[in-house]
């Protein structure tokens, strides 16, 4: 877990301060997180007693207590026994969160078995320093009123004890048995028999349960020891037998050497549910007007503030404590006339709209509005949301449509675009100019009227996607674009072939809202298609008959040349038929090779470098190089082409690499290994000069009499047709070397 106490080191102003000096107020942090308390524990160490300790050491000088959410789960029943132990004294207990305060947090799960809250307030970290302490403050404030309550209550008590009998409220006297000895009218009456009361035993009365009988017996032992009672109230049955709450006094006083005991119990049912009442409402109201998100001021009649929530703080960049004490008209705009305003709504007793607000920081903010006068009296609340950013957008998203549609009237292709119920929205000109068809044709069923303009031929297929983009887009689930081909009919009858390319439009939580579709013309590209498809038939045909019919004619030749007895005066001539022959079949191959170009590989599968590199060397089958594969692999590749690519490196090395001198040409090397990008061919023959490495990929480029120029062109279309690059270099040994990227090698 993060360490987030760290927080804005804000000094605490005057209005900060504690508002009780006696004492440093004495906290007590309790954290299974060691160092969020440690943190906390020097933050607050300068202004308050810290005590850090790893079990609870809770008492009745301990002013609060603050625990995380795993010390508050182990040490809760600690707590608990704290505060009843220091009632009716308030002995705070706060909630320092690392996560912030949402609905997950639930109230319920701090109450006691008898419904009294344990934790009294929760803060959620980070949190800035003046807010941390004025929460505290608050809490401590209400601490040292309770204290001075309790005491006051103390002497009253002391003062009036022996007037109790003369009290309305019921009275009894007892002594150390719990047996009654005298009860006024109240309580005869209370216990529902105005004569049989004295004599009884506290046990026997039915207003009573056992735990109130425990209670009064408690007090009354306490009492008789000698001892001062604190407060106590009992729950018992009323004369009408409904349960009421009462509070308990007693008093023991010694009468001819025997303690004699005195009980009032004052009816407090009334004040305890409007307490329940009060604080039920209090942390109803403190939690919204805390935990909102909108700023809340509350100002009193004449319009100065008097209580601000921290997103009010936020909006007007000021203090809680500097906004108490001014006047709404201060953050008001020069125009606006605030005392009329201000007549208008304490008359009609709410208003609502919209304004301009001048923060502290001179910055203007738009904010939507709602107040209501005197919720309670004398105090009005007003909610202010800060829509500035809502309304700059909403200013931009209008300036965007205005040159989104000023964009689509000038472009060639249709923009098109429809919410999320299929109803169209927008339609650029060009639909006329495509169709011949007025837009208001297609603006009331955009669908429908749509497919009435596509090729019969292709309507139900297009029909079927259209209602399934729609169908995806009611349901919210939609691809990220959608592809359409097929022919519309003009007004006028004419065929035009249209690609629509349609994407949906999200809102941040990949709500689909909109769909903006464009209709493209392509019948151009169409005719383009059609009239490559003819070349390409041609060039089929034209493969076909360099492979049949020119290679025929070869292979007579070749056949009858190795029928002839030569004579040594002919052996130059029949080697020079040789040559050409071999020539030819190069071309022949060559030539294949190249009505490939262009061919984008689609067929590939996993090829062990070194076997088809060792193939491919016994197909060119040199007699006088060796080939060494330095290091082997797995790469994707289409095996045919590979293969093809490896013969015409192999031959390329082969007819240029050899070495100067008929002795050395035994010596060629042709060394085949994979790098970390992909492969290489490498030789140590003379190499390729630096200026002719640019030119040796190109159709026709040949350093030799005898070469046909296309041997590593292929290479280039076979290398492109992959997806890879190929680049030339200087070998190790001043050799060629050809390395391949962008393979994937498995």
């Amino acid at each position: 877990m993060a360490h987030r106490l760290p927080m804005t080191d804000n000094q605490p102003t005057e209005s900060d301060a504690p508002l009780f000096e006696q004492r440093p107020q004495r906290l007590q942090l309790l954290f299974d997180h060691e160092r969020n308390q440690e943190l906390l524990g020097n933050w607050l160490a300068d202004r308050y007693s810290v005590a850090t300790p790893s079990e609870p050491t809770l008492d009745e000088g301990t002013d609060i207590c603050l625990v995380d959410n795993g010390a508050f789960a182990r040490h809760r029943d600690a707590l608990d026994e704290w505060k009843q132990r220091t009632e009716p004294v308030f002995s705070p207990v706060l909630l320092v969160s690392d996560e912030p305060i949402s609905d997950d947090f639930d109230p319920e799960e701090w109450k006691t078995l008898d419904g009294l809250y344990i934790i009294d307030d929760v803060i959620s970290v980070p949190i800035e320093k003046s807010v941390l302490h004025r929460r505290l403050e608050n809490l401590l404030e209400r601490r040292a009123l309770s204290r001075t309550l309790d005491s006051k209550y103390r002497r009253s008590e002391e003062r009036f004890s022996s007037l109790f009998a003369a009290l309305p409220d019921p009275a009894f006297v007892t002594g150390p048995d719990a047996t009654l000895k005298y009860a006024n009218d109240a309580f005869r009456t209370l216990c529902g028999d105005p004569t049989d009361v004295v004599g009884e035993a506290l046990s026997s009365l039915k207003c009573f349960d056992a735990a109130a009988v425990e209670t009064v017996e408690s007090s009354i032992e306490t009492v008789t020891d000698g001892e001062s009672l604190d407060a106590v109230e009992i729950e018992f049955t009323g004369s009408a037998g409904d349960r009421r709450w009462a509070e308990l006094n007693a008093n023991a006083v010694t009468v001819d050497g025997e303690p004699v005991v005195t009980v009032v119990l004052r009816d407090v049912t009334a004040r305890k549910s409007r307490e329940q009442e009060l604080t039920a409402s209090e942390q109803k109201f403190r939690s919204v007007f805390e935990g909102t998100n909108d700023a809340l001021l509350l100002a009193d009649d004449d319009g100065y503030y008097v209580d601000a929530n921290p997103a009010a703080c936020d909006l007007l960049r000021l203090d809680e404590s500097e906004i108490v004490g001014r006047r709404i008209a201060e953050f008001a705009t020069e125009d606006i006339d605030f005392e009329s305003i201000w007549d208008t709504f304490i008359r009609e007793g709410g208003m609502a709209g919209e304004f301009e607000i001048v923060a502290a920081d001179g910055t203007t903010r738009i904010v939507e509005y709602r107040a209501t006068a005197n919720v309670t009296p004398g105090r009005h609340l007003s909610a202010l949301r800060d829509v500035t950013e809502r309304k700059q957008m909403e200013a931009d998203l209008r300036e965007s449509e205005l040159r989104f549609k000023q964009m689509a009237a000038n472009l060639d292709e249709v923009i098109w675009m429809i919410d999320d119920t299929g109803d169209l929205l927008y339609v650029s000109p060009g639909f006329e100019e495509l169709t011949g068809r007025s837009t208001a044709e297609v603006e009331s069923d955009p669908l429908t009227a749509g497919l009435k303009h596509v090729h019969p031929e292709d309507a139900n297929r297009m029909e079927n996607e259209f209602r399934a983009l729609y169908d995806d887009l009611a349901a919210g689930d939609c691809d990220d674009a959608y592809h359409f081909e097929y022919r519309l009919r003009s007004a006028a009858g004419t065929t035009r072939w249209v690609t629509t390319d349609a994407y949906p439009v999200t809102t941040t939580t990949g709500q689909p809202t909109r769909v903006v579709g464009i209709i493209d013309d392509i019948t151009s590209r169409k005719r383009r298609e059609r009239e490559l498809k003819r070349q390409n038939d041609r060039l089929e045909e034209f493969a076909g008959i360099v492979s049949h019919d020119l290679r025929n004619p070869i292979q007579v030749i070749t056949a009858r040349l190795d029928l002839l007895d030569v004579t040594p005066e002919q052996a130059d001539h029949v080697d020079a038929i040789n040559r050409a022959t071999q020539r030819m079949e190069r071309l022949i191959e060559d030539l294949l090779s190249l009505a490939r170009e262009g061919e984008m590989v689609s067929d590939t599968e996993e090829v062990e470098l070194s076997a088809i590199a060792r193939r491919a060397w016994e197909t060119v089958h040199p007699a006088d190089a060796t080939l060494n594969v330095e290091s082997d692999g797995v790469v994707e590749a289409d095996v045919s082409r590979l293969q093809q690519l490896f013969e015409n490196f192999f031959r390329n090395s082969v007819e240029h690499g050899r070495h100067a001198t008929a002795d050395d040409a035994a010596a060629l090397t042709v060394s085949v290994g994979i790098t970390s990008a992909g492969f290489y061919v490498e030789d140590d023959g003379p190499g390729i000069a630096a200026d002719q490495r640019d030119r040796v990929f190109e159709r026709g480029y040949s350093t030799q009499d005898n070469g046909t120029g296309f041997g590593l062109n292929i290479v280039a279309d076979i290398v492109a047709a992959h997806g890879w690059t190929v680049v030339v270099t200087d070998g190790r040994t001043g050799g060629a070397r050809f390395e391949i990227s962008g393979v994937d090698l498995c």
